[in-house]
């Protein structure tokens, strides 16, 4: 301060209690020749630089930081340093990045205010730090332009479930998108049409924009680890479907046969693009599953309506025949009075949770993914109520096993484990139809969870994510892979019978997967 004032240059000192300041200013103006000015407010509080600011704006067009005796600042336009947060762009000496970081020092306290987004409004003064688009108040994750919530059961990650905004989908070798402009790209195997851009038989190693109905925006995708075909519900509750339609699972009355070109068919079993679904007059789509030869939809009053192939049961309508009726939407036979919150389908058979939080399954029964213990093994074309004594919040289903999470998050399998993809160490291979809880780390609950073909993962309440099962190809993503003739480090002979921690990018956490 002494330094300033000796050469000229105007110094305003601040603190909380004003008499003693404005004292100590005159006595250092008359020492030094300069100009020093007492300004009462208390820079270590947000109501204090607030003051501040106001009260050198009655005073002064700029303004200069000294910056904790370590660099300036200097030659800012007040507008550029005001009680909004902004200030100067230039760099600070000794600060890295300081172009985004404001520092003052007050009684020796230094106040870091940094402008996340670069907007030019420092943290205090913006209700949206990070430029996401989600205020403050409602943001999880205010610094992190990538994210804005924690995951919970209905924040829309979790495929299956009525509004979901899923924004990730995809079938067996076919992954697909939604954007931010709620358009959607997909990209992977396209033998039947599946990638939806109006090809066929080209694998897209890129995302490719489909082929988007006119004034259409998608808002869900479905999730299908062994389907051929795709689904959207689009923002108005309409649904569309593309890919393999032999078995008539695009759902508008329609069957694509080899080398047909009829009815739109691509001359490779399916339908190159995205095909409106006729749903009931008055009806939308909330949620959407597919299987391999199936697709059920839940309607926005909570039925269930399936179509395509039906030797296993797989539509719920209480007979296990084919036809032409089986080509679009059929109601299934929920129990009476109850409606559905939640779905998945698996190769043949597909899961519901109900609005009083119970389970009903329904089709293929094979490998006991039903989860019923009084049926045996046998097809049921009626839903049947599945792991009983349990309440389900979201459920998922792989090639011919079923996962679903618990009211207190707690996840649970059952059917299939011959590649461990029941997740319970206790259990060895064959099939169960009785749920066992998956292995997870103590302390942890589970937000998200889905089912591949042969494996399963579950995302976390830290965000991280575990999976277990078939290994190969490394697709479960685990620091350590499970090589055939391995049983170490929780393998079983190539598969993962113990859930480990998948690998996110660095800096990352997990929030949604399918």
């Amino acid at each position: 301060t002494a330094g300033f004032l000796a050469n000229g240059v105007k110094v305003y000192v601040t603190a909380r209690k004003v008499g003693p300041l404005i004292s100590k200013a005159e006595e250092l103006s008359k020492k030094y020749n300069g100009e020093c000015i007492a300004l009462g407010c208390d820079l270590s509080t947000l109501d204090g630089v607030k003051s501040f600011a106001e009260q050198i704006k009655e005073k002064e067009d700029g303004i200069d930081f000294l910056i904790n005796n370590a660099g300036a600042a200097w030659g800012a336009p007040y507008d550029d340093v005001n009680g909004n947060g902004s200030y100067d762009d230039g760099d600070i000496p000794g600060y890295p990045g300081a172009d985004q970081t404001v520092w003052i020092v007050a009684n020796d306290v230094p106040t870091k205010f940094v402008d996340v987004d670069g907007d030019g409004l420092c943290a205090p003064f913006d209700d949206d730090d990070d430029g996401d688009g989600v205020i403050d108040v409602d943001d999880a994750f205010p610094n992190d332009s990538n994210g804005f919530v924690h995951l919970t059961l209905g924040d829309g990650f979790q495929a299956g479930q009525p509004l979901d905004n899923v924004s990730i989908g995809g079938s067996e070798k076919t992954t697909c998108v939604i954007l931010t402009d709620n358009s959607i790209k997909c990209w992977g195997e396209n033998h039947n049409g599946q990638v939806g851009d109006g090809s066929r038989g080209t694998t897209r190693y890129v995302a490719t924009d489909i082929t988007m109905p006119s004034g259409k925006q998608g808002r869900s995708l479905s999730h299908g680890p062994t389907a051929q075909h795709n689904c959207a519900i689009m923002t108005d509750g309409s649904l569309y479907c593309w890919g393999w339609n032999e078995y008539g699972q695009i759902g508008d009355g329609t069957i694509c046969t080899s080398s047909s070109y009829l009815d739109g068919c691509n001359g490779n079993r399916g339908r190159s693009s995205p095909v409106e679904v006729p749903l009931p007059v008055g009806r939308t789509a909330t949620a959407v599953s597919t299987g391999t030869h199936h697709t059920c939809t839940i309607l926005d009053d909570g039925s269930v309506w399936c179509w395509g192939y039906n030797a296993h049961g797989q539509l719920g309508v209480g007979n296990m025949s084919s036809g032409t009726w089986a080509y679009s939407p059929s109601q299934t036979l929920l129990p009476s009075g109850r409606t559905a919150t939640a779905i998945a389908s698996g190769l043949g058979h597909t899961c519901a949770v109900l609005d009083d939080n119970s389970m009903v399954c329904w089709g293929e029964n094979g490998d006991y993914q039903l989860g019923n213990t009084t049926i045996g093994s046998v097809d049921q074309s009626t839903p049947v109520y599945a792991a009983q004594g349990l309440l389900m919040n979201s459920v998922t289903a792989g090639s011919d096993h079923t996962c679903a999470i618990s009211t207190d998050n707690i996840a649970y399998c059952w059917g299939s484990n011959n590649y461990y993809q029941g997740g319970n160490i206790a259990r060895y291979g064959g099939s169960y139809n009785t749920p066992a809880e998956v292995t997870l780390p103590t302390g942890r609950t589970v937000m998200g969870i889905t089912a591949g073909y042969y494996s399963s993962c579950a995302i976390l309440d830290d965000e991280s994510i575990y999976c277990w099962g078939h290994d190969d190809h490394y697709r479960l993503n685990t620091q350590y892979n499970c090589g055939s003739s391995d049983y170490t480090n929780g393998c079983s002979n190539g598969y993962r019978k113990l859930p480990a921690e998948s690998i996110p990018p660095s800096g990352r956490s997990m929030i949604a997967m399918y």
